[in-house]
């Protein structure tokens, strides 16, 4: 093997009874065989070491970016404050009950939830039939309002149902 030619070339000429005693001159150097697995040890060792590198530059740079970015814009508030202009949903609004304007105007004005089991509501505001643009065909329109609890946002949303 390389490692015994290696080490024999260290050792120079021998013969059957140097064999048998070591030259003194060899006993504290170690020779190691010439192998793959210290190679690919060492390559593992640099492949980590250069992945920890990268991971570092990476939060160096994107904390840079965070002191260099300006803070997204919040967008100004409306100069209508929110609670106040709750009343706009109820412009078309022939099939809300009173229990849900009053859970409507809880929701808008002071973020209550008189049933806090219950993270999404959605309120039935209007209905009415009318023939659909285009086709003359007789739909049924459908407003609602979903209130959600946990974010305090909510959407309008409509259903169209053809005949």
């Amino acid at each position: 093997s390389a490692g015994a030619a290696l080490a024999s070339m260290l050792q120079g000429p021998t013969d059957a009874h140097t064999d048998q005693q070591p030259n003194s001159k060899m006993d504290d150097v170690q020779t190691e065989p010439l192998s793959n697995q210290n190679d690919t040890s060492n390559f593992a060792l640099f492949q980590q070491q250069q992945i920890q590198d990268e991971q570092l530059q990476l939060q160096q740079q994107q904390q840079q970016q965070a002191i260099t970015q300006p803070p997204p814009e919040v967008p100004a508030p409306s100069a209508v404050p929110h609670h106040e202009n709750w009343h706009q949903h109820l412009d078309k609004s022939n099939k809300i009950t009173p229990q849900d304007r009053q859970r409507m105007e809880q929701f808008f004005s002071s973020h209550t939830n008189p049933t806090p089991e219950i993270l999404l509501y959605k309120i039935k505001l209007h209905e009415e039939k009318k023939s659909e643009e285009g086709t003359g065909a007789i739909v049924k329109e459908t407003l609602y309002l979903e209130l959600d609890y946990q974010t305090f946002g909510f959407k309008k949303l409509r259903k169209i149902k053809r005949y």
